[in-house]
């Protein structure tokens, strides 16, 4: 798994394209996330957790550099609003994350079993699949629907952060 290569957002003049790479990346990435044990991804997920709270103030910083940017751009009040992060917020998605790392984890789990006529029993196991999470999932932020690239170059400083 190769990471994209460190880059600064003064660095970034196609978020398209940046995007992109970080969609590979992330799909490398969750090749060995499905291969993961339990014990591991609950590790990563505690662990990115502290990371978010270490960072706090740096991502804070960044998310206000995001929302200066937006208002020099002329960005309505309620754009500005869903790019905001406070404190909070910040807090929400550690807690978010550890929230699911105390979850059972359900890659592997059987059931639904049926006999079909021929005798032989079939059933369901669930695997891993390739999910999208997005880290400020709360409801109030976006209803789970998805973000254009021009939403995406507002958070530049903020996503590079995390």
């Amino acid at each position: 798994m190769n990471a994209p290569a460190e880059r600064t957002v003064t660095d970034i003049t196609d978020v398209a394209a940046y995007m992109q790479g970080l969609g590979r990346a992330a799909r490398e990435a969750s090749r060995a996330l499905a291969r993961a044990d339990t014990n591991a991804k609950n590790r990563a997920l505690t662990v990115m957790a502290a990371a978010i709270r270490r960072e706090a103030a740096a991502l804070l910083g960044a998310n206000a550099d995001d929302v200066a940017a937006a208002q020099a751009a002329g960005l309505d009040a309620a754009m500005i609003d869903r790019l905001t992060l406070t404190a909070k917020g910040v807090e929400n998605m550690a807690a978010g994350l550890e929230q699911i790392a105390a979850l059972a984890d359900p890659v592997g789990e059987m059931g639904g079993f049926a006999y079909r006529p021929s005798g032989i029993q079939v059933g369901r196991m669930r695997v891993s699949g390739c999910h999208r999470h997005h880290l400020r999932g709360a409801p109030e932020c976006d209803g789970g629907r998805r973000r254009s690239v021009s939403e995406e170059r507002q958070r530049l400083h903020s996503a590079r952060r995390l």
